[in-house]
């Protein structure tokens, strides 16, 4: 099939005189249409679609070179080469024409051999540029397809330390993520050990579809399920609210739905995303070798999970659990959590008071008591400072 080539000149001699040179290469190139001026070509681009613009730069109403500024400046124009045929040979023309892009300046008159041979190296270029468009839009089409087994395999590779910065953005981007801040990287596990033949694979499965529908508002969210048994969440939310939120909903759902009772490690991922693997490789050993059930930290925060009923529950009371100093312990919590331990204990009530406030036939006083606070007025204190509203307005789905 010919390219079409469209012809803008306001010389009515030009014109004529290159569709008949054009005319002995009809196998190669077509007119689709003569334009005297800039407007018209700019209209008869529009209609007519040409592959190749022959562009003179002096025409009347809108120029050669304005009218390739506005091809340029208009999405959906990349795909068409111009050549500027023109009899002014300053220097400052063809500087301004080949720095919009053009493909080639010619001189009036133009030898039929240039050309031509101008002609055909333009659709050769043409040609790649489509192949290669082609190629990629194939490529977008089948990452869309499999963007979930790409994302998932993608963020494996990042925990296992196989990409560089420059892998990441690039992969990334390709994927459509994009982390602006610091995001945290958890390493949620089951709390029971598993037995000789360890966790059945449908259960990591399930547990990460149960983090997908907890974590579904977070603009950015990548989860792995390691096969030692761990699923790895990443996400990026400034809220600590909305944290608070999605973990009470997996815990919830992976206790009432799979039966599994979870424990979560949450780290921030500073100097991301180059420190990733380190952070995650220091949550896995933390979690495996310090303590057969995690570290000190973990180990203070799944006491904190057992023991939350308790109204009176002390960092004294932990610390003797744990044979630990208060001081040391305190430090710890707050290394990790980034909040001393009342906060922490009030965020663990908290989470546990939103599952049961989605039970309206559970009185506020009754959640309250059943979250370890033997005061009602206490309770709205410490939920209106972890999630910022009152547990009432959180009942009536005043939920950010």
């Amino acid at each position: 099939m010919p390219w079409k080539v469209l012809i803008a000149d306001d010389e009515p001699k030009i014109r004529r005189g290159l569709t008949q040179l054009l005319a002995a290469h009809a196998q190669e190139f077509t007119v689709v249409g003569e334009a005297e001026d800039g407007e018209r070509a700019l209209e008869m681009i529009a209609a007519c679609s040409p592959d190749l613009l022959l562009v003179d730069i002096r025409m009347p109403f809108v120029d050669g070179l304005e009218l390739i500024g506005r091809l340029v400046a208009a999405e959906g124009e990349s795909d068409l080469r111009v050549i500027v045929i023109s009899g002014h040979d300053e220097f400052d023309y063809a500087r301004q024409a080949l720095g919009l892009g053009v493909f080639d300046f010619l001189l009036k008159p133009v030898d039929e051999d240039v050309l031509v041979g101008t002609l055909r190296r333009a659709a050769a270029e043409l040609t790649r540029a489509r192949a290669k468009e082609t190629q990629l839009a194939r490529a977008r089409d089948l990452a869309a397809k499999n963007r979930p087994v790409l994302i998932e395999g993608f963020f494996r590779e990042a925990l296992a330390g196989g990409l560089s910065p420059a892998d990441w953005d690039e992969t990334a981007a390709f994927l459509g993520l994009r982390f602006e801040g610091t995001p945290q990287l958890c390493l949620v596990a089951t709390t029971e050990t598993p037995g000789p033949a360890g966790r059945p694979l449908w259960a990591g499965l399930a547990l990460r579809r149960v983090a997908e529908e907890a974590f579904a508002g977070f603009p950015n969210l990548l989860l792995s399920w390691d096969d030692p048994g761990s699923l790895a969440i990443l996400a990026e939310e400034d809220r600590e609210e909305i944290w608070v939120k999605a973990l009470a909903q997996l815990e919830s759902r992976a206790r009432e739905v799979l039966g599994l009772v979870i424990s979560v490690d949450r780290v921030p991922v500073p100097g991301f995303p180059g420190t990733l693997a380190a952070v995650w490789e220091d949550l896995v050993s933390d979690r495996r070798e310090q303590s057969p059930h995690g570290t000190l930290a973990t180990v203070a925060l799944n006491v904190l999970e057992r023991r939350f009923k308790e109204p009176d529950l002390s960092l004294d009371d932990l610390a003797n659990e744990l044979q630990v100093s208060p001081g040391h312990l305190s430090r710890v919590l707050k290394q990790a959590t980034g909040v001393p331990f009342v906060e922490a204990l009030a965020r663990v009530r908290v989470r546990k008071a939103t599952i049961l406030l989605a039970d309206p036939s559970v009185k506020m006083y009754e959640v309250a008591e059943r979250v370890g606070y033997a005061s009602q007025h206490y309770f709205s204190r410490a939920f209106r400072r972890v999630l910022g509203i009152a547990p009432t307005e959180y009942r009536k789905g005043g939920r950010s």
